[in-house]
């Protein structure tokens, strides 16, 4: 069945739902919504794929389409016997073993907590990998299409006082964002980074880039070698204590399960593999 009939079906049944909503003598919440061929889906199932957050008619629709679709093309897979295709059963023995093993493993694991203080201590025992290793600059970035519209954002730059630059970002669409040495095309990379120009405050340009006029207000600096700070490195500190902690959770449990069930591996009939 093609997709655009099948939201076409999906929108028009939503209508006559709609107008039949009035209706008193309505079936019962638990009493099938949707049917294709032999399956059905009742309206509590659809209630709880909505639980927890808000719903609203679009979302409904999109869900409804595609269980709608994945019904037709299963039933219809089926009905060509892929159901008991040998190689297909293998995948789904697989793919459940898979699930299986990760849902009792993340049940095991949802209590690993990581909280601030191991992350500052992680920090302030690694501190040697947390180095900037490229010079960086949190700049003011205007892009203009003529010199005397860059010059005029240059003027008015230079008579704005630093806590109100946003205000002039705003009027101009200029952007704030942090840049790192080498990001850039090579002109504005070697005009930002020079020793001359990299130094907080200055104010550079305007320089043609790509029939784009560039003027740069250089708002921080950050050299190479400096030591980021705990802030700026706080998410990656997370995730390795996570996964760490993850990792020793795991083979805990699989330690712990190869006890209860015994494992024996046939090292004689395996090396049968290896001998000619």
């Amino acid at each position: 069945m093609d997709s655009c009939f099948v939201k076409s079906y999906v929108v028009f049944s939503f209508f006559l739902v709609f107008v039949g909503c009035s209706d008193k003598n309505r079936e019962a919440s638990s009493k099938a919504v949707i049917t294709v061929g032999n399956r059905s889906l009742a309206f509590d199932e659809l209630k709880k794929q909505f639980s927890g957050y808000s719903s609203d008619s679009t979302k409904v629709f999109n869900y409804i389409s595609g269980w709608i679709e994945k019904e037709l093309l299963y039933q219809e897979g089926v009905s060509l016997g892929l159901l008991y295709d040998s190689s297909l059963i293998k995948k789904i023995f697989e793919y459940e073993r898979q699930i299986v093993g990760e849902s009792y493993l993340n049940l095991s694991s949802h209590n690993i907590s990581i909280d601030d203080v191991l992350i500052k201590n992680y920090y302030n025992s690694n501190k040697a990998q947390f180095v900037r290793k490229e010079r960086e600059a949190d700049v003011f970035c205007f892009l203009v299409d003529s010199r005397s519209a860059a010059l005029k954002i240059k003027k008015e730059i230079k008579k704005t006082q630093k806590k109100d630059l946003s205000r002039v970002l705003f009027k101009h669409g200029g952007i704030y964002k942090k840049i790192r040495f080498g990001e850039l095309p090579e002109k504005l990379n070697s005009k930002i980074f020079s020793k001359a120009s990299f130094k907080t405050g200055n104010l550079l340009g305007p320089y043609l880039v790509e029939k784009k006029y560039h003027v740069i207000k250089i708002e921080n600096i950050y050299r190479a070698g400096d030591q980021l700070k705990i802030e700026s490195v706080y998410d990656e500190i997370y995730q390795r204590l996570k996964n760490e902690a993850y990792s020793v959770r795991y083979q805990q449990i699989i330690d712990s399960l190869s006890f209860e069930y015994p494992v024996t591996i046939d090292i004689h009939k395996i090396r049968r593999m290896f001998t000619k």
